[in-house]
């Protein structure tokens, strides 16, 4: 009897995944896959390259991860799957970590490391960091197929690089990713020709076509809800997180007027007493003190050509006269000087870096986004009383746009951009928006403590919290 030909064998294997690749996910990764992923993983394994927009929470890092394995099997020994995104994280924590999920629920074998999942010396799915366009040189091989994880991020300089090793006629490029950008190489794929593009809203999920909420980590009807609720199903981020769809221009809105005009003038005095001051830098920008508690603001002084010396004593006297548990200042440039002094002068102050890095780096790109969105936040809700004698100073809030930048978290425009827009500085808003970085926000350091100290990690706390009696 005719021994088996291990070769021809091999052969036969490769080719079933390449014909029936979704066949392959489901029986042999054991993952199932819904009917928009099923025609993802089709459009890979048919054409050469492809673009899929969406909105959040439909599945893409593991049908991405599923079509990375599949292609090394298609073409074994043989074959690179490059994966790559707008961040490290992105690349290593999300997508080379759904890869190493199935790795490993499947006992796939082959050295899966850290960055790395190699099968064979010429045979491997690995990470390159999107800020090194070098790191894709020399990657040939029979075939190649490069994932990009939040394409819209992606540099230029970067999918160039991919291009240059994407020349064989088995090489293949996935971009798949959240539409937040109207310009690059993710925007230009779905107006060209020589891409196939697919689009799918967050509303394809299952969780939200069955009306429950059976498959953790896929969007629901209820996240939709409150995404439209926050930020209006008009607005851009729902365009983009929801729909699926390219913004319709770059900027929003950060206050809308309406709600600014539906603020009360006047609620119950709640909380502590803080102080915010956003000191000027030159020429006719102000140096501006706010006083507020939870909910009210109870003074705001503003003063023109002001050195940092007179500055620190109109702190000090503020602080006394109203009894404030707090003082908050933007130390930005001459701001700086003002934080330097009241230290010397033994005041608990914090200074607030708005280019720090957020406590939440997934959404905000800084603490200025950070704080402003709090700022918002509680307007939207009602929760700040301004008085009528003071309203149209702070009514600048309602000039002020953020827009996503190009990794996907949220920005404000700078105070120099504002400035330029209006003809002047929003000092007043300043003011204010530094009484709402109160920690945890990264970046707000107090003053109280001389030597700089790092932050507890999770890690950290988890384990003295576990030693306390």
């Amino acid at each position: 009897m005719a021994q088996p030909n291990p070769k021809t064998e091999l052969v036969a294997f490769a080719e079933s995944v390449r014909t029936d690749p979704c066949a392959f996910i489901e029986n042999t990764l054991n993952t199932d896959l819904f009917s928009y992923q099923q025609e993802i993983v089709d459009a890979v394994f048919s054409h050469p390259r492809v673009a899929v927009r969406s909105g959040n929470g439909i599945g893409k890092s593991l049908v991405s991860a599923a079509i990375a394995i599949a292609f090394l099997m298609s073409y074994p020994l043989g074959s690179y799957v490059i994966l790559t995104s707008s961040t490290w994280r992105n690349i290593k924590t999300i997508l080379f970590g759904e890869l190493r999920k199935l790795v490993r629920r499947n006992k796939l074998g082959g050295d899966l490391q850290q960055e790395k999942w190699q099968l064979d010396e010429n045979w491997a799915a690995l990470c390159i960091n999107s800020d090194r366009p070098e790191g894709f040189q020399g990657h040939h091989n029979q075939a190649v197929l490069v994932v990009i994880d939040e394409a819209s991020a992606l540099p230029d300089a970067i999918y160039e690089a991919i291009i240059g090793i994407t020349t064989g006629e088995n090489d293949k490029i996935l971009q798949i990713g959240n539409p937040i950008n109207t310009e690059g190489p993710f925007y230009n794929a779905f107006h060209s020709s020589n891409w196939t593009t697919l689009h799918y809203p967050s509303t394809v999920s299952p969780n939200v076509q069955r009306s429950k909420n059976a498959i953790p980590g896929l969007a629901t009807q209820q996240w939709i809800d409150s995404i439209a609720e926050e930020y209006s199903i008009d607005s851009n981020v729902y365009r983009a997180r929801v729909l699926g769809e390219f913004p319709e221009g770059s900027d929003e809105s950060l206050i809308p007027l309406g709600w600014y005009e539906a603020l009360p003038e006047d609620l119950p005095p709640s909380g502590d007493k803080v102080l915010g001051v956003d000191v000027a830098r030159f020429g006719a920008d102000q140096t501006v003190f706010v006083i507020r508690d939870n909910n009210n603001i109870l003074s705001v002084e503003a003063h023109s050509g002001w050195d940092t010396m007179k500055t620190c004593g109109k702190i000090q006297q503020l602080k006394t006269e109203h009894d404030i548990d707090q003082v908050f200042v933007d130390e930005t440039g001459v701001g700086g000087g003002v934080v330097d002094r009241l230290r010397e002068q033994g005041v608990a102050v914090s200074a607030v870096t708005f280019s720090a890095s957020p406590y939440d780096r997934a959404q905000f790109a800084n603490v200025r986004a950070e704080v402003y969105w709090r700022l918002r936040q509680a307007i939207r809700a009602g929760e700040l009383a301004i008085p009528k004698h003071v309203r149209s100073k702070f009514l600048e809030l309602c000039s002020m746009r953020y827009k996503f930048n190009s990794s996907g978290r949220l920005q404000i425009e700078e105070k120099s951009e504002i400035k330029r827009r209006l003809t002047r500085s929003p000092d007043h808003a300043e003011a204010l928006v530094v009484t709402y970085a109160e920690p945890p926000t990264v970046g707000v350091i107090s003053l109280e403590e001389k030597a700089p100290q790092q932050a507890e990690t999770l890690v950290q706390r988890i384990n003295r919290l576990a030693t306390v009696d």
